[in-house]
């Protein structure tokens, strides 16, 4: 209410009285606006499918039987394009098991098929051949198949109308490097710090990010001055963060020779860009395209970019070649699939109101689904906090990208795992077995 007259809305700077709030909310505390109704139907028309962009057509065959692997046929048998009329076949790792309850339907699987995005592609036939009662462990493999299938059939296209397929994949507009010429950093991403561990044994490594979190802790001052003093290193900034105000920046740059920051949301860079140290762009900053990336580089001097996990290789290629810019991309680790603005952990420990911080401790917490599948969680007291991981580790093979640095993100791993990990990423191999994904 405005002047004791209820209103809708309410301009920048005004000052409102609220009523019926249900939450135990105190006069002078800070309130977050999460989300602007209006804003978002202002911007809807912006990136709606244009219904003028005429697509390609595409027949689409989807089998999902028992006791065999699902497998994927996309042919584009329009005669108005006649780009490619083979049939292209994609077999998948998963195989379906007989389901306890909620097996999958024919419509779920369409749904997912359907879902081609900005590609020049649609599914105009849907041909699902499905046996009853099945249950599949992970529902994500259909829009896995769809864009692995639609990649490979956009790659095929190219390869026709180039006479030397090894062009396919260099950089045809602003980058003048590839792979063969550009010398491979890593990048070592500690999510969990570990004061047991000597990360000074570590070698191969160019830089080393830190969260945030553990700066403000002084249990592991002593273990952060070692990285430090050995390696380039660089304050994570997490996804959410508030009373920014109330951290000393300076003195954690002063105290341990900080080489940057990691920027994590659009937020954080008019509160670090005037500490004139480097700032990379993370992948949840949700750079698409070359327009997006000029936008941020427009904001202040990122130094490079890592590539969003939701590209598929194609897109992956298409952004670095179409931008002038350094790119990092994350090729072993646990990929974040949800980070909640609440502490699961400190509901579950009955400790949220009056945090005791049991969460630092050395438990470890999961999330268990009904196969078994463990999902890492990850609180953070400092920010109020949770970061679920997925249950699998990506673990990819990043060597026809021209990209500046390989990052390696890690979670539960010890000194010697990591430095395994390091030599094979240095070499471009990835791990194969049941706990490890080739896609993010």
């Amino acid at each position: 209410m405005v002047n004791k007259e209820n209103i809708k809305q309410a301009a920048r700077n005004s000052i409102v009285t609220i009523g019926r709030i249900k939450e135990n909310i105190n006069i002078g505390a800070k309130v977050y606006k999460l989300q602007n109704k209006k804003l978002l139907e202002d911007v809807f028309p912006t990136y709606k499918e244009d219904k003028e962009f005429k697509k390609i057509p595409l027949d689409c065959k989807i089998s999902v039987l028992e006791n065999k692997p699902i497998s994927l046929e996309i042919t584009c048998n329009n005669n108005e394009f006649i780009y490619y009329k083979e049939t292209l076949k994609i077999v998948s790792d998963i195989i379906p098991i007989k389901a306890t309850n909620s097996p999958i339907t024919s419509e779920k699987i369409k749904e997912q098929l359907s879902k081609t995005g900005n590609t020049q592609f649609t599914f105009e036939n849907i041909n699902i051949e499905l046996d009853d009662n099945l249950f599949v462990s992970k529902f994500s493999i259909f829009n896995e198949l769809r864009r692995l299938a639609i990649e490979k059939l956009q790659n095929q296209i190219i390869a026709k109308h180039i006479t030397n397929r090894n062009l396919l994949y260099l950089p045809i507009t602003k980058n003048t490097f590839t792979k063969k010429t550009l010398p491979i950093n890593i990048s070592l991403l500690l999510n969990i710090l570990d004061n047991r561990f000597n990360y000074t044994t570590l070698y191969d490594i160019s830089k080393i990010y830190i969260p945030l979190k553990y700066f403000l802790d002084l249990k592991y001052y002593d273990t952060i001055l070692k990285i430090c003093q050995k390696f380039n290193t660089y304050i994570y900034m997490p996804n959410i963060i508030r009373n920014t105000t109330k951290i000393n920046f300076n003195n954690i740059i002063e105290k341990f020779k900080i080489k940057g920051f990691i920027i994590s949301n659009i937020s954080q860079i008019e509160i670090l860009k005037k500490y004139n140290l480097e700032l990379i762009g993370n992948y949840t900053l949700n750079a698409y395209n070359s327009y997006t990336i000029e936008s941020f580089k427009n904001l202040c001097t990122f130094s490079s970019f890592c590539i969003t996990p939701e590209l598929n290789n194609f897109d992956t290629k298409e952004l670095i070649n179409s931008c002038n810019s350094i790119f990092e991309l994350l090729v072993y680790g646990k990929i974040p699939f949800m980070t909640m603005n609440y502490c699961l952990i400190g509901n579950s420990n009955k400790c949220y109101k009056d945090c005791k911080k049991l969460c630092t401790t050395k438990n470890k917490f999961y999330l268990k689904d009904r196969i078994g599948l463990k999902f890492r969680v990850i609180p953070d007291n400092n920010s109020t906090i949770t970061t679920i991981y997925n249950s699998k580790t990506t673990s990819y093979d990043y060597s026809e990208f021209a990209i500046s640095t390989a990052r390696i993100s890690i979670i539960d791993e010890n000194i010697e795992q990591i430095q395994n990990i390091i030599n094979n990423v240095k070499l471009y191999k990835r791990f194969e077995g049941k706990d490890f994904s080739r896609t993010f």
